[in-house]
């Protein structure tokens, strides 16, 4: 199991303190989410990863520390439902623009074959221009949905992992000695 310390001098430090929702359903603080977000994706999904809090002893007794990792998990299980219908919609921009992109490109195939039965005697320049013009373009219609469908999900994909093993990671608190 791999450990991400963070060493706090508050509770209130994890979580946003604008948030009004109730403890255990409030937001953790940006900067915190980043390096937690940031240090779980350096751990390989072979381990699993658990969050150590240091606290002053004070901070430790208080009631809300008791509710630490019910919080925490909560708003990483947030994310990673909120990566989850991103990750969704970028399939469902992957499909829209699949269909656009291949009936653009049958489209100008289309109008190429036919371009070709014409055989432009009089302007055979002319003809090859407009001809390699639309193949040019059918496949440039392609470029968005072949990036959307081999590319673009596998970072989404990527953070909801890390969000998804964050959800269900383990918090301790541990009490961090007076100076």
């Amino acid at each position: 199991m791999k450990v991400i310390d963070l060493r706090l001098n508050r509770v209130a430090q994890l979580f946003n303190t604008f948030d009004p929702s109730p403890f255990h359903e409030r937001d953790l603080d940006d900067d915190a989410e980043a390096y937690i977000v940031a240090c779980a994706r350096e751990i390989t999904r072979r381990h699993k990863i658990k969050l150590v809090l240091h606290l002053p002893p004070e901070e430790a007794a208080r009631e809300n520390a008791r509710q630490i990792e019910q919080a925490v998990n909560h708003y990483f299980l947030y994310r990673a439902q909120a990566y989850r219908r991103e990750l969704l919609q970028v399939f469902r921009q992957a499909r829209w623009s699949l269909l656009v992109g291949l009936g653009t490109l049958i489209t100008c195939l289309g109008l190429r074959g036919l371009i070709v039965l014409l055989n432009l005697k009089d302007h055979p320049l002319a003809g090859e221009i407009v001809s390699e013009g639309l193949l040019i373009i059918g496949w440039v219609a392609m470029w968005r949905p072949v990036e959307l469908v081999l590319y673009a999900w596998h970072p989404t994909r990527q953070t909801l992992r890390v969000y998804r093993d964050l959800s269900c990671s383990p918090v301790e608190i541990h009490v961090r000695e007076a100076p």
